[in-house]
Protein backbone atom coordinates (compact mmCIF):
# COMPACT_ATOMS: atom_id res chain seq x y z
CA UNK A 1 0.00 0.00 0.00
CA UNK A 2 1.18 3.50 -0.82
CA UNK A 3 1.58 5.21 2.59
CA UNK A 4 1.45 8.80 0.15
CA UNK A 5 -2.13 7.94 -1.51
CA UNK A 6 -3.19 6.56 2.34
CA UNK A 7 -2.10 9.64 3.85
CA UNK A 8 -3.78 11.43 0.86
CA UNK A 9 -7.35 10.23 0.76
CA UNK A 10 -7.06 10.38 4.71
CA UNK A 11 -6.43 14.09 4.99
CA UNK A 12 -8.82 15.18 2.03
CA UNK A 13 -11.85 13.03 3.99
CA UNK A 14 -10.84 14.55 7.06
CA UNK A 15 -11.02 18.04 5.28
CA UNK A 16 -14.16 16.98 3.86
CA UNK A 17 -15.73 15.65 7.05
CA UNK A 18 -15.12 19.75 8.22
CA UNK A 19 -16.72 21.00 5.14
CA UNK A 20 -20.08 19.00 5.77
CA UNK A 21 -20.25 19.39 9.40
CA UNK A 22 -19.90 22.92 9.17
CA UNK A 23 -22.16 23.94 6.09
CA UNK A 24 -25.84 25.42 7.33
CA UNK A 25 -27.37 25.23 3.87
CA UNK A 26 -27.76 20.92 3.48
CA UNK A 27 -31.30 21.21 1.68
CA UNK A 28 -31.39 19.28 -1.31
CA UNK A 29 -31.16 21.01 -4.47
CA UNK A 30 -31.99 18.39 -7.44
CA UNK A 31 -32.80 14.54 -7.70
CA UNK A 32 -31.17 12.41 -9.98
CA UNK A 33 -32.83 8.96 -10.72
CA UNK A 34 -35.60 8.94 -7.65
CA UNK A 35 -36.63 11.20 -4.68
CA UNK A 36 -34.07 9.10 -2.60
CA UNK A 37 -31.60 10.01 -4.95
CA UNK A 38 -30.51 13.74 -4.02
CA UNK A 39 -27.84 16.11 -4.57
CA UNK A 40 -27.11 19.25 -2.10
CA UNK A 41 -24.42 21.87 -2.51
CA UNK A 42 -22.67 20.45 -0.19
CA UNK A 43 -21.66 16.92 -2.45
CA UNK A 44 -20.57 19.27 -4.95
CA UNK A 45 -18.37 21.59 -2.93
CA UNK A 46 -16.69 18.62 -1.46
CA UNK A 47 -16.71 16.28 -4.80
CA UNK A 48 -14.80 19.56 -6.07
CA UNK A 49 -12.70 19.40 -2.82
CA UNK A 50 -11.49 15.77 -3.28
CA UNK A 51 -10.85 15.91 -6.89
CA UNK A 52 -8.85 18.79 -6.11
CA UNK A 53 -6.59 17.02 -3.69
CA UNK A 54 -6.32 13.87 -5.34
CA UNK A 55 -5.91 14.95 -9.24
CA UNK A 56 -2.03 15.37 -8.02
CA UNK A 57 -1.34 12.03 -7.58
CA UNK A 58 -2.18 11.29 -11.32
CA UNK A 59 -4.73 8.24 -10.75
CA UNK A 60 -8.25 8.09 -12.60
CA UNK A 61 -10.86 8.95 -10.56
CA UNK A 62 -14.31 7.92 -10.20
CA UNK A 63 -17.06 10.70 -8.57
CA UNK A 64 -20.81 10.04 -7.71
CA UNK A 65 -21.34 13.32 -9.40
CA UNK A 66 -18.66 13.75 -11.88
CA UNK A 67 -16.27 11.74 -13.48
CA UNK A 68 -18.52 8.86 -14.66
CA UNK A 69 -16.70 6.66 -17.54
CA UNK A 70 -18.56 3.70 -19.15
CA UNK A 71 -15.36 1.45 -18.62
CA UNK A 72 -13.47 1.57 -15.38
CA UNK A 73 -9.86 1.76 -16.01
CA UNK A 74 -7.14 -0.32 -14.14
CA UNK A 75 -6.44 2.06 -11.25
CA UNK A 76 -8.97 4.32 -9.90
CA UNK A 77 -10.20 6.33 -7.03
CA UNK A 78 -13.65 6.16 -6.37
CA UNK A 79 -15.30 9.15 -4.56
CA UNK A 80 -18.57 9.11 -2.89
CA UNK A 81 -18.54 13.01 -1.28
CA UNK A 82 -21.94 12.63 1.13
CA UNK A 83 -23.17 8.85 1.26
CA UNK A 84 -26.53 9.15 2.65
CA UNK A 85 -27.30 12.06 1.39
CA UNK A 86 -30.96 11.96 1.87
CA UNK A 87 -30.37 11.87 5.87
CA UNK A 88 -27.65 14.65 6.02
CA UNK A 89 -30.46 17.09 4.48
CA UNK A 90 -32.72 15.70 7.13
CA UNK A 91 -30.21 16.21 9.86
CA UNK A 92 -29.94 12.34 10.35
CA UNK A 93 -26.04 11.72 11.42
CA UNK A 94 -26.43 8.50 9.49
CA UNK A 95 -24.17 9.28 6.43
CA UNK A 96 -20.12 9.19 5.79
CA UNK A 97 -17.63 10.66 3.24
CA UNK A 98 -16.07 7.88 1.26
CA UNK A 99 -12.84 7.67 -0.45
CA UNK A 100 -11.36 4.02 -2.07
CA UNK A 101 -8.20 2.96 -4.48
CA UNK A 102 -9.33 0.00 -6.63
CA UNK A 103 -6.50 -1.52 -8.41
CA UNK A 104 -6.87 -4.62 -11.03
CA UNK A 105 -10.64 -5.23 -9.62
CA UNK A 106 -9.05 -5.38 -6.28
CA UNK A 107 -10.16 -2.80 -3.02
CA UNK A 108 -6.72 -1.90 -1.57
CA UNK A 109 -7.38 1.56 0.17
CA UNK A 110 -10.43 2.74 2.41
CA UNK A 111 -11.34 5.99 3.85
CA UNK A 112 -15.30 6.38 5.53
CA UNK A 113 -15.63 9.05 8.01
CA UNK A 114 -19.20 9.86 9.41
CA UNK A 115 -18.68 13.10 11.23
CA UNK A 116 -21.22 13.36 12.85
CA UNK A 117 -20.94 10.02 14.67
CA UNK A 118 -16.98 11.27 15.58
CA UNK A 119 -16.26 7.70 13.59
CA UNK A 120 -13.24 7.11 11.39
CA UNK A 121 -12.29 3.99 9.65
CA UNK A 122 -9.21 3.15 7.23
CA UNK A 123 -7.13 0.89 5.89
CA UNK A 124 -3.51 0.91 7.31
CA UNK A 125 -2.54 -2.02 5.81
CA UNK A 126 -3.84 -4.10 3.27
CA UNK A 127 -4.52 -6.49 6.58
CA UNK A 128 -4.95 -4.14 9.23
CA UNK A 129 -8.16 -1.74 9.40
CA UNK A 130 -8.04 1.00 12.31
CA UNK A 131 -11.07 2.22 14.19
CA UNK A 132 -10.83 5.65 16.13
CA UNK A 133 -7.51 5.42 16.06
CA UNK A 134 -7.43 1.47 17.48
CA UNK A 135 -6.89 -1.52 14.64
CA UNK A 136 -9.46 -4.00 15.52
CA UNK A 137 -10.88 -7.40 13.74
CA UNK A 138 -14.42 -8.02 12.63
CA UNK A 139 -16.25 -10.56 14.63
CA UNK A 140 -19.66 -12.47 13.87
CA UNK A 141 -23.05 -14.17 15.69
CA UNK A 142 -25.05 -16.81 15.08
CA UNK A 143 -27.96 -16.30 12.34
CA UNK A 144 -30.43 -15.74 14.93
CA UNK A 145 -28.31 -13.56 17.25
CA UNK A 146 -27.47 -11.26 14.64
CA UNK A 147 -28.76 -7.59 13.22
CA UNK A 148 -28.57 -6.94 9.76
CA UNK A 149 -28.37 -4.37 7.35
CA UNK A 150 -29.21 -3.82 3.86
CA UNK A 151 -29.54 -1.20 0.84
CA UNK A 152 -31.43 -0.35 -2.21
CA UNK A 153 -30.61 1.84 -5.18
CA UNK A 154 -33.64 1.86 -7.75
CA UNK A 155 -36.43 -0.08 -7.85
CA UNK A 156 -36.46 -3.36 -6.77
CA UNK A 157 -38.13 -6.45 -7.29
CA UNK A 158 -40.64 -7.64 -4.78
CA UNK A 159 -39.41 -10.74 -4.01
CA UNK A 160 -36.28 -9.14 -2.44
CA UNK A 161 -38.38 -7.36 0.19
CA UNK A 162 -39.94 -11.21 0.62
CA UNK A 163 -35.98 -12.19 1.41
CA UNK A 164 -35.89 -9.01 3.38
CA UNK A 165 -38.69 -9.82 5.71
CA UNK A 166 -37.76 -13.71 6.64
CA UNK A 167 -34.27 -11.82 7.28
CA UNK A 168 -36.10 -9.09 9.74
CA UNK A 169 -38.45 -11.94 11.06
CA UNK A 170 -35.79 -14.41 12.04
CA UNK A 171 -32.80 -12.37 13.68
CA UNK A 172 -32.40 -9.28 15.66
CA UNK A 173 -33.55 -7.30 12.89
CA UNK A 174 -32.57 -6.28 9.76
CA UNK A 175 -32.29 -2.14 9.22
CA UNK A 176 -32.27 0.23 6.62
CA UNK A 177 -29.86 3.12 7.32
CA UNK A 178 -29.76 4.99 4.07
CA UNK A 179 -25.73 4.39 3.63
CA UNK A 180 -24.46 1.44 2.32
CA UNK A 181 -20.74 2.73 3.63
CA UNK A 182 -21.62 2.48 6.86
CA UNK A 183 -23.54 -0.79 6.50
CA UNK A 184 -20.51 -2.41 6.02
CA UNK A 185 -18.21 -0.11 8.27
CA UNK A 186 -20.25 -1.29 11.01
CA UNK A 187 -20.13 -4.90 10.31
CA UNK A 188 -16.57 -4.55 10.77
CA UNK A 189 -16.85 -2.62 14.00
CA UNK A 190 -19.87 -5.02 15.62
CA UNK A 191 -22.47 -2.76 15.30
CA UNK A 192 -23.98 -5.32 13.04
CA UNK A 193 -22.85 -9.07 11.94
CA UNK A 194 -23.50 -9.27 7.79
CA UNK A 195 -24.79 -6.13 5.31
CA UNK A 196 -26.12 -6.75 1.89
CA UNK A 197 -27.10 -4.79 -0.98
CA UNK A 198 -28.81 -4.82 -4.50
CA UNK A 199 -27.64 -2.49 -7.33
CA UNK A 200 -24.92 -0.49 -5.62
CA UNK A 201 -23.10 1.62 -6.87
CA UNK A 202 -19.26 1.40 -6.83
CA UNK A 203 -18.83 4.36 -5.39
CA UNK A 204 -21.00 3.54 -2.41
CA UNK A 205 -19.12 0.48 -1.22
CA UNK A 206 -15.37 1.04 -2.78
CA UNK A 207 -13.69 2.29 0.35
CA UNK A 208 -15.55 0.14 2.81
CA UNK A 209 -15.17 -3.08 0.69
CA UNK A 210 -11.47 -2.31 1.25
CA UNK A 211 -11.95 -2.11 5.11
CA UNK A 212 -14.33 -5.25 5.38
CA UNK A 213 -11.35 -7.40 3.63
CA UNK A 214 -8.28 -5.76 5.83
CA UNK A 215 -10.87 -6.43 8.78
CA UNK A 216 -11.34 -10.34 8.43
CA UNK A 217 -15.07 -9.88 6.53
CA UNK A 218 -15.96 -12.20 3.44
CA UNK A 219 -17.14 -10.37 1.13
CA UNK A 220 -19.13 -12.31 -1.52
CA UNK A 221 -19.93 -10.09 -5.20
CA UNK A 222 -22.71 -10.88 -7.80
CA UNK A 223 -24.64 -9.23 -10.56
CA UNK A 224 -21.63 -7.12 -11.38
CA UNK A 225 -21.35 -4.46 -14.31
CA UNK A 226 -19.02 -1.78 -14.64
CA UNK A 227 -20.28 0.76 -11.76
CA UNK A 228 -23.25 -1.70 -10.44
CA UNK A 229 -23.24 -4.47 -8.11
CA UNK A 230 -24.89 -6.66 -5.08
CA UNK A 231 -22.94 -8.07 -2.45
CA UNK A 232 -23.05 -9.47 0.94
CA UNK A 233 -20.41 -8.90 3.67
CA UNK A 234 -20.00 -10.76 6.46
CA UNK A 235 -18.86 -14.36 8.01
CA UNK A 236 -18.89 -17.23 5.83
CA UNK A 237 -21.35 -18.71 6.97
CA UNK A 238 -23.92 -15.93 7.47
CA UNK A 239 -23.37 -15.03 3.50
CA UNK A 240 -24.34 -18.28 3.07
CA UNK A 241 -27.44 -18.00 4.87
CA UNK A 242 -28.63 -15.13 3.29
CA UNK A 243 -27.73 -16.19 -0.19
CA UNK A 244 -29.97 -19.02 0.71
CA UNK A 245 -32.73 -17.10 1.48
CA UNK A 246 -32.28 -14.94 -1.32
CA UNK A 247 -31.87 -17.41 -3.84
CA UNK A 248 -35.48 -19.37 -1.97
CA UNK A 249 -37.02 -16.03 -3.54
CA UNK A 250 -35.72 -16.19 -6.90
CA UNK A 251 -33.01 -13.71 -6.90
CA UNK A 252 -30.10 -14.74 -9.45
CA UNK A 253 -26.87 -14.99 -8.08
CA UNK A 254 -25.07 -14.47 -11.01
CA UNK A 255 -20.97 -14.27 -9.57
Amino acid sequence: MNKLYLETALKVVLESADLVEEASQREIIYSKDTPRDGVTKIDIEVSNLILSKLQDLDIAIICEEINIPKKLPYEFWVVDPIDGTVNYSHGNPHYAISVGLVRNNQFVIGVVCAPSLNELYFTLTESKPIFNGRPYRYNDKEYHEALFSYSLTGNQELSIYEAIKQINEETRGCLRTGSAALNICHVTSGRIQAAFGFKARIWDVAASFAIAKAAGCDIFIFNKNELELDYIVGSKKLITKIKSIICRYGVVLDA
